[in-house]
């Protein structure tokens, strides 16, 4: 158990030498988000009317690529292999559209 809290603080300690990096998560989050902002602009008068809930709606979809970046970003800093960083991010990617679908169902 030590020895991954090491790791995991060893990889933040080396913010030097840290490169950010395009894989699949960060783009799918940008463009996630690059597709609310149009969307958001395009259909201003239509969310704000009727208590502007829609707004808020898009402020959560908001939420959801912001935090596709941040996860990202965390493994990043786990994975310094870029190879195991695509299959995290795909893992990760995965997981979300999964959970994306498990909810609309409910």
């Amino acid at each position: 158990m030590f020895s991954c809290l090491y790791y995991l603080f060893d990889g933040f300690l080396k913010l030097n030498t840290f490169r950010y990096r395009l894989s699949v998560l960060n783009v799918a989050s940008l463009i996630f988000l690059a597709v609310v902002v149009i969307y958001t602009l395009l259909n201003a008068k239509i969310l704000l009317g009727e208590g502007g809930w829609g707004m808020v709606g898009m402020v959560g979809l908001s939420l959801i690529g912001i935090t596709g970046l941040a996860i990202n970003l965390i493994l990043q800093f786990i994975f310094r292999i870029y190879r195991n960083l695509i299959v995290a991010d795909l893992v990760a990617l995965a997981g979300m559209i999964a959970f994306h679908f498990y909810m609309s169902q409910a």
